[in-house]
């Protein structure tokens, strides 16, 4: 268990992976709220979105710890990391965190833990935190609660006009 409540923010700063696809599909499932973060952020535009949003949570690979580290005070909010990787990366990745001060563990250990009871999540939940692209400023983080992140599937499939035979590719 990771100690999460319904409404908290989990910070998702991976590539892409299956990890990615499973911390976002289990935060929906957790009633989290998803904070995918930019990978090529970090200084000041790091640390806007993740003091924006105070998170209570974050999976991290392990090529992002460096950054993460040097903004301690935004990441004030973040009780516990996982680290998604390579498994010396990972070991390497915790270690890295352990040493300033943060609980960390591996990744892998939610893939392996008991489950417990999930929550009944609503439409009208927070389901995801995305920023804008700061074209005027610093980005802002748009809440989308989970009826929006449904409708938007939904409209995405209707004009694309996907079926269960397609196969869909989106590259990020």
């Amino acid at each position: 268990s990771t100690g999460a409540e319904p409404g908290d923010r989990l910070l998702v700063m991976l590539p892409n992976s299956s990890a990615y696809i499973l911390a976002w599909l289990g935060s929906a499932l957790a009633g989290l709220a998803e904070v995918p973060i930019n990978t090529a952020y970090r200084g000041t535009f790091l640390a806007h979105q993740v003091a924006t949003t105070s998170p209570t949570i974050a999976v991290v690979a392990p090529e992002f710890i460096e950054r993460i580290v040097a903004i301690p005070d935004a990441v004030a909010s973040i009780r516990h990391f996982y680290v998604a990787g390579e498994h010396d990366a990972v070991a390497t990745g915790i270690t890295e965190l352990g040493a300033a001060g943060y609980q960390a563990s591996a990744w892998d250990e939610l893939l392996t833990a008991e489950r417990g009871v999930l929550p009944e999540v609503a439409a009208h939940d927070l389901g995801s935190i995305f920023f804008t692209s700061g074209t005027t400023g610093l980005s802002k983080g748009v809440m989308m609660p989970h009826a929006h992140m449904y409708t938007f599937a939904d409209v995405c499939v209707s004009l694309t006009r996907l079926t269960e035979a397609d196969v869909y590719m989106s590259v990020g």
